[in-house]
């Protein structure tokens, strides 16, 4: 398939949270070498952002994607240690004693949901300029 053909076709909401959701899980990759991959989430958001058509899928696209790609590595850490025993330290740290989910849930959809729709919601944008409608 033409990539030009692949880009300018209606996308659908699918395959923008597919491609969000596995450049997020690659980028994340990265932290095992660069304390910052976390920022690279905006690019993961932008990824899927770039294929959907309206702005608010575009948003939300980015912002699922990178929000279960961050639930799975959670997922995965939790396997390996005590991912919760970690998160009721650190919301010990700030006064939440007992409420480590809430850190965590709170570090999910605020900091990875939100850089996520906002990477997708500028993908949209670019998307919009560079593909102006006839």
């Amino acid at each position: 398939m033409d990539i030009k053909k692949f880009l300018e076709e209606e996308q659908s909401f699918k395959r923008g949270f597919l491609v969000s959701f596995i450049a997020a899980g690659l980028l994340q990759f990265l932290g095992m070498f660069w304390t910052y991959a976390w920022i690279l989430m905006v690019v993961a958001g932008f990824l899927g952002g770039f294929l959907v058509k309206k702005a608010g899928k575009g948003f939300l696209v980015g912002f699922l994607g990178v929000l279960l790609a961050w639930a799975c590595f959670l997922a995965i850490f939790e396997i390996i240690g005590p991912l919760f025993e970690f998160a009721n330290v650190l919301a010990a740290l700030f006064g939440l004693t007992g409420m480590g989910v809430v850190v965590i849930i709170l570090s999910l959809v605020v900091i990875g949901g939100l850089i996520g729709g906002l990477g997708g919601l500028n993908g949209h944008f670019i998307a919009a300029i560079v593909y102006k409608k006839e």
